[in-house]
């Protein structure tokens, strides 16, 4: 994720969240300066998502089975989501309209599904659970309002219509690989 010239990822080796510049000739800016704005209490930090209206950063932490905030600085992380979340992994944010989605893989009962909250963590539900595999790469297209992701077990890329969840539809298939 990127915002102000800042690129943001989850370290999952030294388990820190992370920012630096992105470097470009035209910014006075050194490739190296590195960030770690998050470093305790994170096990396998995986989705990372900014929300560039209120300057904040969201990510999934499949080791704590969290969701979590911070600013964008790092400072004031709080934990959003404990309850009900088994493997969480790509996470995106709606600012526009409030909205978290992120993707919860399950565990072997529990099949994978896509949840969606307000940016707060408040719950408004599971969104998408059936006529997926395994859904990654979630990713949302603001002009068309649609949420869109790839599936890994059905070679796959997927998406509904943001105004009406309820429908998925299939927009690449048949020889596609998804890592």
């Amino acid at each position: 994720a990127h915002y102000d010239r800042k690129i943001f990822w989850a370290d999952t080796i030294q388990k820190t969240i992370a920012r630096g510049p992105v470097f470009d000739s035209r910014y006075e800016s050194s490739p190296d300066t590195v960030e770690h704005i998050v470093e305790y209490g994170l096990k396998h930090p995986s989705g990372i998502a900014v929300d560039w209206l209120a300057h904040n950063i969201y990510w999934t932490d499949s080791g704590t089975q969290r969701l979590e905030v911070a600013r964008l600085n790092g400072q004031s992380k709080r934990t959003l989501i404990w309850r009900d979340l088994h493997k969480p992994q790509s996470i995106v944010v709606n600012p526009l309209n409030s909205y978290l989605y992120w993707v919860d893989l399950g565990d072997g009962n529990i099949p994978p599904k896509i949840t969606q909250s307000k940016l707060d963590g408040t719950p408004t539900g599971v969104v998408i659970q059936r006529n997926i595999g395994t859904p990654t790469s979630l990713s949302i297209d603001h002009k068309f309002s649609r949420l869109y992701w790839c599936d890994r077990t059905l070679n796959v890329i997927k998406y509904s219509d943001l105004n009406n969840l309820n429908y998925v539809y299939t927009l690449i298939y048949d020889e596609i690989s998804v890592p």
